[in-house]
């Protein structure tokens, strides 16, 4: 059985503003969820966040369209 990477495990662990005075939110990269051929995940924690801005919720992207990274205006994969 193979498992393949489908998304990256993020977490928002606060927000800033730009130098356009927009309010943006900060993301954590904390893992990987793969799914094998039979279509079970497993995570893989790398990291975990603490602090009073981590609501504690960790959020799915697509690993094939951020290729390894974060979209900025991504939306969370929806449970």
């Amino acid at each position: 059985m193979s498992m393949k990477k489908s998304h990256d495990l993020v977490a928002t662990i606060g927000s800033y503003t730009n130098s356009s005075g927009e309010e943006k939110k900060r993301y954590q990269k904390c893992g990987a969820v793969f799914t094998s051929d039979d279509g079970r995940m497993s995570v893989k924690l790398d990291a975990v966040p603490l602090g009073p801005e981590w609501s504690g919720w960790f959020s799915l992207y697509d690993a094939e369209l951020n290729q390894g990274q974060v979209a900025q205006q991504a939306q969370p994969a929806p449970f």
